[in-house]
């Protein structure tokens, strides 16, 4: 028998949009030696498990490990980085949300969610503020806000609608179901150390017999 079984996107199921990194913990991150690792490392502080069962966790840690790796590629200190890696999380949020149930009714089957400009000016705002937040020798410069802003638009806005789907849309998996019938013989087999070496079960037992 085959069962369908509908299941929750990864936004419904799982509150992992938000996550808080200490600048230990990117440290870790930054320091491991493959991308692979690094990966694999983000997964276990964020406490993510099961990622090679589920795509969804997959992508949404290898979407957070881009933005760490862009920011150690753009030579961010950690508080810039930790700044930007916020920025991308709620931009992910933000748009996902435009795209989930929202009152009971799918918004983005309606008004399509998020576009790309209404993106980046949201981008642009969450940036703005993140760079007013760190102190003053610690804020991006105008060359590596223009640095993120084309990461952004590159790496995330430009897929904006693939990102909303993978996130948002219910998916369906299959379940097959066997049932296994295990038959006992009526007449139970003679031990091994009187029949082994017989052909048959009646020549067993005879054997046994006679030895006794």
């Amino acid at each position: 028998a085959t069962t369908e079984i509908y299941t929750l996107s990864l936004h419904d199921a799982l509150p992992i949009f938000t996550l808080e990194l200490s600048r230990a913990q990117l440290g870790e991150v930054w320091g491991a030696e493959s991308d692979a690792e690094g990966a694999a490392l983000l997964a276990r502080i964020a406490q993510i498990e099961d990622i090679d069962e589920e795509p969804r966790k997959a992508i949404w840690v290898d979407f957070m490990y881009q933005q760490l790796a862009f920011s150690k590629e753009q030579s961010l200190i950690a508080s810039k980085a930790l700044a930007f890696f916020q920025v991308m999380l709620k931009l992910h949020a933000h748009a996902v949300d435009s795209m989930a149930k929202k009152d009971g009714a799918v918004v983005g089957s309606e008004s399509g969610g998020l576009t790309r400009d209404d993106g980046f000016r949201y981008f642009a705002d969450l940036l703005v503020a993140a760079t007013k937040a760190l102190p003053v020798p610690d804020r991006f410069t105008l060359l590596e806000a223009q640095a993120l802003s084309q990461h952004a638009q590159s790496a995330y806005l430009q897929n904006i609608k693939l990102h909303q789907l993978v996130f948002t849309q219910r998916q369906t998996t299959r379940e097959s179901e066997a049932q296994l019938f295990l038959q006992t013989p009526a007449v139970p087999p003679p031990p091994l150390d009187c029949c082994c070496c017989c052909s048959s079960l009646e020549i067993g037992r005879a054997s046994c017999r006679e030895r006794v």
